[in-house]
């Protein structure tokens, strides 16, 4: 009797787990979505992607694939981080 109440246990243990995972990985995969082909204040290309908060009009950060600026948004502004 132990031993089905043990398997029990352990299965229902492993299920909750499981759960939380799968929660957990839908829950980080759509954290931002990209924009790209804004014109960068650096180098002038249209090269500069913009990172949003999923499904918000809220701009995060920001990265120029032509002169690897990298930089994130303080309000409106645009505050590189790489010099």
């Amino acid at each position: 009797m132990s031993g089905i109440i043990g398997a029990v246990i352990s299965f229902t243990f492993s299920a909750i787990y499981w759960i939380i995972l799968v929660w957990r990985s839908r829950f980080v995969a759509k954290l931002l979505e990209k924009v790209t082909n804004h014109e960068c204040p650096r180098c002038g290309r249209t090269q500069l992607n913009v990172y949003f908060s999923d499904q918000t009009d809220n701009r995060v950060g920001a990265w120029c694939e032509f002169c690897n600026l990298k930089a994130y948004y303080f309000g409106e502004r645009l505050v590189p981080i790489n010099s």
